[in-house]
């Protein structure tokens, strides 16, 4: 399993996508909009609805060790 290393996205596992940060918030909007899903402010994955990875923290935590 291959992980992105950008620090800035939000990651699936399961789907192997990365949602940059940047875009979350449009990407929310147009899935409220033509959905009605919310699954992105619940951090999960809007494809497949498993808890997605904040890389930000992934990289916080490898730096501490």
């Amino acid at each position: 399993m291959r992980i992105p290393m950008v620090r800035d996205d939000m990651y699936c596992p399961k789907c192997e996508k990365t949602i940059k940060r940047e875009r979350i918030a449009e990407v929310n909007l147009t899935l409220k909009e033509k959905f009605g899903s919310n699954n992105l402010e619940k951090g999960l994955c809007p494809v497949c609805g498993i808890r997605l990875f904040d890389l930000s923290k992934k990289e916080a935590k490898k730096d501490a060790d």
